[in-house]
């Protein structure tokens, strides 16, 4: 469990970030939903609602 997830991958090289991955379990894995827990609003991005909304 980490303390804010809404960084994750800022310190890879590879540019996967947290809505990428959002995108890439969606797409690979039949979920009704995913839980998503400790994300300061701060690092809410534009790009993490529109994943999020769809």
């Amino acid at each position: 469990i980490g303390q804010d997830i809404a960084p994750y991958g800022q310190d890879l090289d590879e540019g996967l970030d947290l809505p990428t991955l959002l995108e890439e379990i969606a797409s690979n894995f039949d979920f009704t939903w995913i839980r998503m827990m400790y994300l300061y609003p701060e690092g809410i991005t534009d790009k993490l609602l529109a994943v999020v909304k769809r």
